[in-house]
């Protein structure tokens, strides 16, 4: 066993440990709350939908974009908001270089959607898409 791999190990052991007996769970209903705010979120911009309405998640979700997701995350990333990931770089010969993968996790505040929402929003305005 490599020596990072233990480290590894042993910060997922003390994490646990400190969330304690019940951590886990609230942890998890904690992103899930995050990530479903985020969907509502994103999908209330006029434009944007889901890629796959019917699609449980968890952590993350995917959404097409009324453009070029490369662009959305240049303009986000003017703006200083952490768009998510263009799902184009990996899919883009199966059409989804208008699809943009998005997350959400623990840390993900009310602040950071209102981030998101607005730098889409905007990109959406002035690329008249």
């Amino acid at each position: 066993i490599c020596s990072n791999e233990t480290l590894i190990a042993l910060m997922g052991a003390m994490h646990m440990a400190l969330l304690g007996p019940q951590g886990l769970e609230r942890l998890a209903l904690r992103v899930a709350s995050a990530t479903e705010a985020t969907k509502k979120a994103v999908t209330a911009i006029d434009g944007i939908e889901l890629v796959d309405p019917k699609a449980s998640n968890f952590r993350e979700f995917a959404v097409k974009l009324p453009g070029e997701a490369s662009e959305a995350l240049a303009h986000l990333d003017g703006e200083g908001v952490l768009g998510g990931f263009d799902l184009g770089v990996w899919w883009g010969d199966y059409g989804m270089s208008t699809c943009l993968l998005i997350g959400a996790d623990e840390r993900t505040s009310e602040s950071d959607i209102n981030a998101l929402v607005a730098g889409l929003s905007s990109w959406i305005g002035e690329a008249g898409a």
